[in-house]
């Protein structure tokens, strides 16, 4: 009699004595009927992620190609298609911190859409910092991607706040930089609506989902501890959203111009929906936590303000002359 012949309770009762097992592999052949079994028996299998397996299973079920590739959507009778919950990507999330390899491995090899790989980068946030850099490039990839992007944000701001806990800032700035460039709305399709479709630039951090409630200020931090890097960034995320529009609009000399703004501080004149009025907005706080941190070297990058071709970092340097 095959495996999938036997009755539920009789194989169940094979499937308790190893789903908690801390060394399972040590039987081989138990793991092989467990696998085909796994493989066959959709009630067993959910059986088995039911009763919380250990998390030794997670190798195991690496090796046997249980991650290879998410289930299929499934069609409703009304038409529409429904992303069913990955049973192993789920026991991977519960036994992160202690498999953290196989989490790596599944964050470097899955190819899917943008909900599963949200999952993944959900159980990478739960690891090391030292394991979890080490999915960085795939992550850029995914951000850089239009139809991944949207719908794993959140879940990439987590993964900048994993980064800065663990003190690997360089890393953290590599991927909020990606986040919080500009890009043509075109291009990207972005998740809720806290973006004007009329804007013809966005950026993805302005897309994030409840930044402001967020407890780690990653901006804020990162300002405080490399605010020349993060302000010389957010001025070239501000001149690259200007170039963008400009070639848009066919008109090179945009860049230089700032008549778009009334006044570069928020003062209730300027409606402030665009990508360039957010990354605006930014890059004068970050001036503005530096000056009041380190009055000295901020002085000091002020004057290359006066310096800049472009009209609006120009009259950023003059608000600041003003102000201090």
């Amino acid at each position: 009699m095959s495996s999938n012949e036997l009755p539920f309770y009789t194989q169940a009762a094979l499937l308790d004595k190893y789903i908690q097992d801390i060394d399972p592999s040590r039987d081989k052949e138990i793991i092989e009927v467990i696998v085909d079994v796994l493989r066959k028996r959709k009630d067993l299998r959910q059986y088995f992620f039911r009763n919380r397996p250990s998390s030794q299973w997670a190798n195991i079920l690496w090796e046997n190609g249980f991650f290879d590739s998410p289930p299929p959507p499934l069609e409703t009778n009304e038409g529409v298609f429904s992303l069913p919950y990955w049973d192993v990507q789920g026991f991977l999330h519960e036994v992160a911190n202690e498999a953290p390899e196989v989490v790596l491995s599944h964050n470097q090899t899955i190819e899917s859409n943008g909900y599963y790989i949200s999952q993944a980068i959900r159980a990478l946030c739960r690891v090391s910092p030292n394991i979890a850099v080490m999915g960085k490039e795939n992550i850029i990839d995914w951000v850089n991607d239009p139809n991944i992007a949207g719908g794993i944000l959140d879940e990439v701001y987590d993964y900048i706040v994993l980064l800065f806990q663990g003190e690997l800032f360089d890393d953290a700035l590599d991927v909020f930089n990606e986040l919080s460039k500009p890009r043509l709305a075109s291009e990207f399709e972005v998740r809720g609506t806290r973006q004007s479709t009329h804007e013809p630039v966005v950026t993805l951090y302005d897309n994030l989902m409840g930044i402001e409630y967020h407890e780690v200020n990653v901006l804020g931090e990162l300002t405080a501890r490399m605010p020349a890097i993060i302000s010389e960034a957010l001025s070239e995320h501000l001149g690259n959203s200007l170039k963008l529009e400009g070639v848009l609009l066919e008109k090179p000399e945009y860049e230089k111009h700032s008549w778009w703004r009334v006044a570069v501080e928020e003062t209730g004149q300027d409606l402030g929906n665009s990508a360039k009025d957010k990354i605006l907005k930014r890059f004068i706080q970050a001036l503005t936590d530096w000056a009041n941190s380190d009055f000295s070297t901020f002085s000091q990058y002020l004057a290359n303000l006066f310096d800049d071709s472009r009209k609006i970092i120009y009259r950023v340097g003059l608000y600041f002359l003003h102000k201090y």
